[in-house]
């Protein structure tokens, strides 16, 4: 591992360069307004300081339509306003008018006077067609760095990527510099010639006054993060088709758009407590698990992110081995794999057994559990050899996209008394048999908070620092924070979201 930059000293130099030069920016870029007491007006309006709450977000709405309407908005003229819906605390909203044939944009994201890498992403845009056969051209831009003035590249092109138009403006963001708990620039530290994914890490984070999820760069750079009401420990952020599904606090989930609005608001039971929630992208269902603070009897839930309904499942699971299932995970955090449509894979933190759950919208059957010990007469145990584990703390894909029938590789975070292990395992499920293809050691249980898999790459996280290792179990790049705030730590495209 060999050092290629620290970032530690860029805070100082974005406000150096960005503090006393703002007239010279203006001369050379074309500044905007950018409305960043947006907020306390929708307050001023509705007396609601939750952004999740009902009446805020119909607040929202309403005000932006009339900020819509008001101006004659377009490429060279947009609308752009600090996190309107307050679900976004660094994001700008842009709204670029009505079109009638759907425009291409990216954009790159610069600090002036400075060494920061920019940041090009293209604008997600879904082609959503009004009653008057338009499209609304609105969303979020990340990258943008708080506290100090950046500079954003705006590019329309067409279908075969020729540029129509560009243009360049100025957005200050000092008067909205994040809280000190924050860590905008971490330490980070690369392998020359090993390339990390592309993507952006999202950590759920422990701090003293601040909740929700960071999203940080290949260089350790904040460029989005997403606001929650409190801690939640086992929180992550879920892309359900071009919505985002989250945990905003400990007995509540949220349903935003694309624009960072709550589409659709949902709570648990008061006397539940969150396990793990997935996404099933066949069936284009969300599916939550919780369970009981006094027995620890897991319950499941499915949301339809269309309508947002949502239905509990536990009627379907009375069969005899479902029992048995409830027994071992009981004390567990569980962890939930979905495979197929209504197929999922569960397994505990405090137990070695993993389960295969088939049908569980419909008529649910426990098909296999993969297990050292074979006690559970009622259900097929696959045979084969396995490390001793104390508990199963995540379930991951495999990397193998293509697999042969009645086949299923998956990758699991598996913990021993002092050490953590990422092992994929291969099942052959016409002879009821499991074997291991590899695993390699990750470092001190007490350390490893969470390993999940990216492409072909593995992403793990220890309560100060993120790492990134490749197909051959190598660390290519690891990202360091002063304090230990991590809980949780995966990587995402944020595709059809917000690029």
């Amino acid at each position: 591992m060999r050092q290629m930059k620290r970032f530690v000293w860029l805070i100082l130099l974005f406000l150096l360069c960005t503090g006393c030069k703002k007239q010279e920016y203006i001369k050379e870029n074309k500044t905007v307004v950018l409305q960043t007491q947006f907020r306390q007006a929708v307050i001023n309006r509705c007396k609601v300081t939750d952004c999740y709450e009902e009446t805020y977000v119909n607040t929202v709405s309403a005000l932006l339509e009339e900020q819509k309407k008001a101006g004659d908005y377009d490429m060279d003229h947009p609308l752009f306003i600090l996190n309107p819906y307050g679900t976004t605390p660094n994001m700008v909203y842009i709204y670029l008018g009505q079109t009638k044939e759907r425009p291409y944009i990216s954009y790159e994201v610069k600090v002036p006077k400075t060494n920061i890498p920019s940041f090009f992403r293209n604008f997600y845009l879904p082609v959503d067609i009004n009653e008057q056969g338009s499209i609304s051209v609105e969303g979020l831009l990340a990258g943008l760095i708080e506290g100090v003035v950046n500079e954003l590249h705006l590019f329309i092109k067409d279908e075969t990527g020729t540029i129509q138009k560009e243009q360049t403006y100025l957005l200050d963001l000092r008067e909205s510099s994040p809280s000190k708990e924050i860590e905008q620039v971490v330490f980070y530290q690369a392998e020359e010639e090993k390339i990390p994914k592309e993507g952006l890490f999202c950590c759920s984070v422990n701090l003293p006054n601040e909740s929700g999820y960071l999203f940080y760069d290949n260089y350790g750079i904040l460029r989005a993060r997403i606001a929650a009401k409190e801690v939640i420990a086992y929180g992550k952020v879920l892309a359900a088709g071009n919505h985002l599904f989250y945990a905003s606090g400990q007995e509540e989930y949220v349903l935003v758009d694309y624009c960072g609005k709550v589409k659709k608001r949902f709570y648990q039971d008061s006397k539940e407590v969150i396990q793990d929630y997935v996404y099933d992208e066949e069936a284009q269902t969300i599916l939550v698990l919780t369970c009981d603070k006094k027995s620890g009897k897991p319950y499941f839930y499915s949301i339809d992110p269309i309508d947002g309904d949502i239905k509990t499942l536990n009627t379907n699971l009375i069969q005899e081995n479902f029992h048995y299932v409830e027994k071992q995970l009981l004390g567990s955090r569980i962890s939930i794999k979905m495979l197929q449509k209504g197929d999922c894979l569960l397994s505990g933190s405090q137990t070695e057994d993993v389960f295969r759950i088939n049908h569980l919208y419909t008529q649910p059957v426990v098909r296999w559990m993969l297990s050292s010990d074979n006690d559970a007469e009622q259900i097929v145990t696959l045979s084969g050899t396995m490390a001793k584990y104390r508990g199963i703390c995540s379930i991951s894909d495999s990397n193998e996209k293509k697999q042969p029938k009645d086949s299923l590789s998956f990758g699991i975070l598996a913990k021993t008394n002092n050490q953590a292990w990422f092992d994929v395992l291969s099942v052959d499920e016409s002879y009821h048999m499991f074997s291991s293809k590899g695993r390699f050691c990750l470092g001190s249980a007490a350390e490893i908070l969470s390993a999940h898999t990216y492409g072909k790459h593995l992403i793990v996280g220890k309560s100060q620092e993120i790492g990134e290792y490749n197909t051959e179990g190598q660390l290519i790049l690891s990202l360091t924070f002063s304090k230990p705030t991590i809980l949780n730590v995966q990587k995402m495209t944020m595709s059809r979201y917000w690029f």
